[in-house]
């Protein structure tokens, strides 16, 4: 483990863009254009650019993003590294689908969830191992268990806040 380093690596996955904002990207930046009139004068800055350790198009598999943000961590969780991955963004951006995805292209989750369970299947090196997890979506401040049966607030003390208020 002395090998390991700490880090923390900021991803972007892209969505097809509104039609206001042009955006191109390489695999590494975001640029946004956001036009503006011309019957004015108008001296905002019309792009915006944006660096990432890695930048997802919008025609990016999710195994491609699974296996570039995750199984690492996955199987680094197995030799005791404590690891978290944070999807965050506006409402609709896409969140969902990629942590949970459905039935044609599963997500984050039951992709981990399976490179978990075979790589413990794999180790023939006596060890028992305990698995625990949690899936949590924060909204508004309230905590919401995606592995629970129940969509209200729960496994946080039913909706408890997250953060203190100073």
């Amino acid at each position: 483990m002395a090998d390991v380093q700490e880090r923390i690596a900021v991803v972007a996955r892209l969505r097809p863009a509104a039609s206001c904002a042009l955006v191109r990207h390489t695999s590494t930046e975001v640029v946004v254009q956001v036009p503006r009139g011309s019957d004015t004068v108008n001296n905002q800055v019309e792009e915006y650019s944006f660096s990432f350790a890695k930048v997802f198009g919008t025609e990016a598999t999710q195994r491609e993003v699974f296996d570039f943000v995750a199984k690492d961590l996955v199987r680094g969780a197995l030799d005791g590294i404590n690891c978290s991955i944070f999807a965050y963004g506006q409402t609709g951006s896409g969140k969902t689908h990629t942590i949970c995805g459905d039935h044609q292209a599963r997500g984050i989750i039951p992709r981990a969830l399976n490179c978990l369970f075979n790589a413990i299947e794999g180790r023939h090196d006596g060890v028992d191992y305990s698995v625990s997890l949690s899936f949590i979506e924060v909204y508004k401040e309230v905590g919401y268990d995606l592995l629970s049966k129940d969509p209200s607030p729960g496994g946080l003390a039913h909706g408890e806040r997250l953060f203190a208020e100073w």
